[in-house]
């Protein structure tokens, strides 16, 4: 994976949209179970992002390049879709369960969410990515017409825990215990015990974690 790695992190760092996305679509293309599309996630594209650089002649566009290359990615993200439904139907994964997987108001960084929810489709699930920052009144509304089991809220910057505790507070009293809360992302990496004091129920980290999960409410059905 690492040779892969290398070649798409160099057609980044060239800002080449055509050949990054031409490239891990040939990978996606070659993918024959969820584990080959999640290396690809985790290991080249999570990986490219979290290593981007900016060098001393570049400092005064250095967010400018950032979001130029979160771009590509995200445009990569929109077009590996048909091979994630392709992958799930091939190996028959579904466990009938709905999860909506957001952003608290103010968390902007989406890329790992949509990630997220790619994994709980492979994973089986009915996965509807709402967006980055989201009011929360909105969630509490989505309850009103789709039957959702769980909200999967993904928080990077570890200020919007405040935001997330407002979130789950306020789905738990509409929903009660019928909707499980599950969180992840970057904000519990150092502070996993935040996961208990924002009121959430599973710290999902990994592919893995979402599997699992998807094998349990499948025999809990």
């Amino acid at each position: 994976m690492d040779i892969f790695y290398e070649k798409f992190s160099t057609l980044l760092d060239k800002e080449d949209k055509e050949n990054c996305v031409s490239f891990i679509m040939s990978l996606f293309q070659n993918a024959s179970s969820p584990n080959d599309i999640v290396n690809v996630y985790t290991k080249i594209l999570a990986r490219a992002l979290n290593e981007i650089g900016c060098s001393i002649a570049d400092r005064n566009i250095c967010i400018w390049k950032e979001h130029i290359r979160s771009s590509i990615v995200r445009t990569i993200l929109e077009n590996a879709y048909p091979f994630i439904v392709k992958i799930r139907n091939d190996i028959k994964s579904t466990n009938g369960k709905t999860v909506a997987v957001i952003c608290p108001d103010g968390e902007y960084h989406e890329i790992g969410a949509r990630m997220i929810s790619d994994f709980f489709s492979l994973a089986g699930f009915e996965s509807i990515y709402v967006g980055a920052s989201t009011p929360k009144e909105e969630f509490i509304n989505a309850l009103n017409y789709k039957k959702i089991d769980i909200f999967a809220l993904s928080i990077t910057n570890y200020y919007n825990l405040v935001s997330a505790k407002k979130t789950i507070t306020a789905i738990k009293e509409k929903a009660g215990n019928s909707v499980l809360i599950a969180v992840g992302g970057q904000a519990f990496n150092n502070n996993p015990s935040a996961v208990s004091s924002i009121g959430a129920d599973i710290l999902l980290h990994t592919f893995e974690d979402i599997w699992n999960l998807g094998n349990t409410m499948k025999e809990d059905k």
